[in-house]
């Protein structure tokens, strides 16, 4: 289904029997906080768009990570629902290390393909590719996106291994023409969490990957990204059985419905296999 508020863009949102959040006032986090100095400096910037019912949710678990990145030394720039302004988000990630997004999937990619983030504006992976500029060696984490990984909430099947590797690969490419290093995107719980705390501790990519995985999801295929062979594409699967309670949100328009679960793709990663903190402290 394609939307027409939004750029032709189709905004896929849903919730996978969580408890729901009545949203609190949006508070402005736009401004950077850090907790102890590091001898190098990393900085983190961090995304929550508008997810309907579910916003503040979305940004109570975006603090925890904020928290742990600054647990870590990490210089942290909070944008959050209506404060997430594009312009403001382009300067603050000339320098950033991290840039994570949580938000509504979208098709405003190539050729309505997948990729773009919905924000305060809508911005497609055209925007990013000829306004976003991040610095060598970055990670983009995307936590609990539509697409992001593979499946979509509006999937009503298991799209298949192509498919996924598809859809990562769109969403990936536009942010590595950006500059970045490493792209990973997690929809289970705090899998997010897990996976930066791994990665803090000195892991290569492939290994945080793997570990955020196997406890939950089977991992289908790690492979040469076939756009570019120096790096790595990992894709892992979920398959939970019976019956999902699943909530969309599609034009502005709730819709809450018990259906069979099926095969998701829920975890991947892009990167060069051997990528880890020690190539953002150089």
């Amino acid at each position: 289904m394609r939307i027409k508020t939004f750029a032709s863009a189709l905004l896929i949102f849903a919730l996978f029997g969580f408890t729901q959040y009545v949203p609190a006032p949006t508070p402005d986090k736009s401004e950077s906080t850090t907790s102890k100095p590091s001898l190098i400096s990393l900085k983190a910037v961090l995304i929550v768009g508008h997810l309907e019912d579910g916003t503040a949710a979305a940004m109570e678990s975006m603090d925890e990570i904020a928290d742990l990145f600054r647990s870590k030394g990490v210089t942290v720039h909070c944008f959050y629902d209506h404060h997430a302004d594009w312009e403001k988000i382009r300067t603050a990630s000339k320098d950033a290390n991290f840039f994570v997004y949580a938000g509504h999937g979208s098709t405003m990619g190539a050729g309505g393909k997948t990729g773009g983030l919905c924000i305060k504006t809508m911005i497609s992976s055209k925007n990013i590719l000829e306004g976003l500029q991040l610095p060598k060696n970055s990670m983009v984490i995307f936590k609990s996106v539509c697409r992001g990984a593979g499946s979509s909430a509006t999937d009503n099947g298991d799209i298949g291994i192509n498919e996924a590797l598809e859809r990562v690969s769109d969403y990936a490419q536009p942010f590595f023409k950006s500059g970045a290093s490493c792209y990973y995107a997690n929809n289970l719980g705090d899998g997010c969490t897990n996976f930066i705390e791994d990665f803090f501790s000195g892991k290569p990519i492939k290994e945080c990957f793997e570990k955020s995985a196997k406890p939950w999801a089977k991992i289908e295929l790690v492979k040469k990204y076939a756009v570019d062979q120096t790096r790595e594409i990992g894709i892992a699967s979920t398959d939970w059985g019976g019956v999902t309670t699943r909530t969309t949100h599609i034009n502005g328009v709730k819709k809450v419905e018990k259906i069979p679960s099926h095969k998701q793709y829920d975890i991947a990663y892009v990167s060069n296999s051997t990528f880890s903190i020690r190539d953002m402290r150089e």
